[in-house]
C-alpha cells in the first residue's frame, strides 16, 4: 500500500471558484498566489520517483491549523491549552467542507500526487484547529481494493 505524508508551512485559506466583477469572472490574485504556494510546498516534499496515486485514496490524518487571535490569547485557559499543545477547534469560517479542501486538492493533482481529486473516497481523522504556528498537514494512502 502507498501512502504520503506532507506538513505544509502555509496558513490555510478557502478558495471560491471564481468571483465576479465589471461584467467578467475572475480568479482573485491573492486566492491565486495561495493556490501556487500550496503546489509548490507539495512539491518539494514530493518523493523524487514517486508515482501519481490512480486508484482510490484514502485521507488517513488532515489538519488545518489557525493561529489564535490576539484576544483569544488574552484568555489564560485557552493561552493554556494552546501552550500544552491540546486541542481547541476552529469553529468559524472558512468552512472545511467546501472551500478549505477545493485549494489543498486542486494543489495535490496539479502538483502530480493525485490523478484527479475525485478518487478520494474516504476521508477520517479531519480536523481545524488552533495552534500557535498554523499549516497543513494530510496524510494520503492508496485503498486496497479487495
Amino acid at each position: 500500500m502507498s501512502s504520503i505524508k506532507f506538513i505544509l508551512d502555509i496558513s490555510p485559506q478557502s478558495k471560491q471558484s471564481v468571483s465576479f466583477g465589471k461584467g467578467h469572472a475572475y480568479t482573485n490574485s491573492k486566492k491565486k498566489k495561495y493556490q501556487n504556494d500550496l503546489i509548490t510546498l507539495i512539491k518539494l516534499q514530493k518523493p523524487r520517483g514517486f508515482k501519481v496515486f490512480t486508484k482510490p485514496v484514502k485521507v488517513d490524518r488532515l489538519r488545518y491549523y489557525f493561529e489564535p487571535t490576539k484576544t483569544m490569547l488574552k484568555n489564560k485557559k485557552i493561552k493554556g491549552k494552546l501552550d500544552l499543545d491540546l486541542p481547541i477547534y476552529h469553529i468559524v469560517r472558512p468552512d472545511m467542507i467546501d472551500n478549505l479542501k477545493k485549494a489543498l486538492f486542486d494543489a495535490l493533482t496539479i502538483a502530480g500526487i493525485l490523478k484527479d481529486d475525485s478518487i478520494v473516497c474516504w476521508e477520517d481523522n479531519v480536523k481545524k484547529l488552533y495552534r500557535y504556528k498554523s499549516g497543513i498537514e494530510i496524510e494520503l494512502s492508496e485503498i486496497e481494493e479487495i
